[in-house]
């Protein structure tokens, strides 16, 4: 009986050996994997950040002419109302 218990534990021993082994490759694979996408998340989290810091900079850009043009628009003398022309006719009614 005892034979057969050490056997037994023996077997099992072998089998989680190699089911240990193959688990540990299991994992490695996994981590290679996830460093994989986890590197080509960040090439596309880097490009979303580089169109968008683009894009900002041509919104600025833009507003920067803009208040520019407003500010020389601002700086520009406004024309007087031309002076109302005496038609010779009174507003007073005799």
């Amino acid at each position: 009986m005892n034979a057969k218990l050490t056997g037994f534990v023996l077997g099992v021993t072998v089998a989680l050996g190699g089911c240990s082994g193959q688990t540990q490759d299991d994992a490695e694979r996994a981590a290679a994997l996830a460093a994989e996408d986890a590197e080509k998340n960040l090439e596309v989290a880097g490009e979303l950040v580089r169109e968008s810091a683009e894009d900002a900079a041509g919104t600025i850009s833009e507003g920067a002419a803009d208040l520019a043009q407003d500010l020389d628009e601002a700086e520009r003398p406004v024309p007087q109302d031309a002076p109302i022309l005496d038609s010779g006719e009174s507003d007073t009614v005799d």
